[in-house]
């Protein structure tokens, strides 16, 4: 009865919110993460060429790495799906099968806090870990893209990266003075 009625005083509650005009107007002062962001650039006012100086772009899946060189723009394409598949196969023997190990976890006492405080699962855990502790496997890039250019011809100026939209820009100078802009995104 009372989950009952606690329902009906929230339901009452939020009509009430929703249809009276004093509570359905935004507020004065709004707060837009997307404006806020757009004030905050990541900007560099010189070559890049570092793996980790670049402008990172992507969707959650696909990546980009976007560095700049005095003669060149690279774009490093990278993905969730990529790995360096080496692994290490220390304990191989002592692995066991998922119906092995699944077998001797069925026999760890309920009364136990946590599977770890068998002695057991604690130890075949940290030895079925050793092989992840190794600076691999690890994401792994797809591959790269360069966009040389003649370095007597045309200066890297920078990047800019707006992190409110995701778009980076290139800025460019040409030998004759012209301003130039690449304008990359995903």
């Amino acid at each position: 009865m009372k989950i009952a009625l606690r329902f009906t005083s929230l339901l009452a509650t939020l009509t009430f919110t929703a249809t009276n005009p004093i509570h359905a107007q935004k507020p004065a002062n709004t707060l837009s993460a997307i404006q806020i962001a757009a004030k905050y650039p990541v900007v560099s006012n010189k070559p890049s060429p570092g793996f980790f100086e670049g402008a990172l772009l992507g969707n959650g899946g696909m990546g980009v790495n976007v560095t700049t060189r005095p003669d060149a723009i690279v774009l490093y394409f990278g993905h969730n799906n990529v790995w360096d598949i080496r692994l290490a196969e220390n304990n191989k023997e002592k692995l066991g099968t998922f119906k092995e190990v699944f077998e001797k976890v069925k026999k760890i006492p309920a009364s136990y806090a946590n599977l770890t405080d068998d002695p057991w699962y604690r130890q075949y855990v940290e030895m079925a870990g050793d092989n992840y502790r190794k600076p691999y496997p690890r994401p792994f890039p797809c591959g790269s893209v360069i966009l040389g250019f003649d370095r007597r011809k045309v200066q890297v100026l920078g990047h800019k990266l707006d992190i409110s939209n995701g778009l980076c820009t290139v800025n460019l100078l040409t030998a004759d003075k012209k301003q130039l802009m690449l304008k990359i995104f995903t």
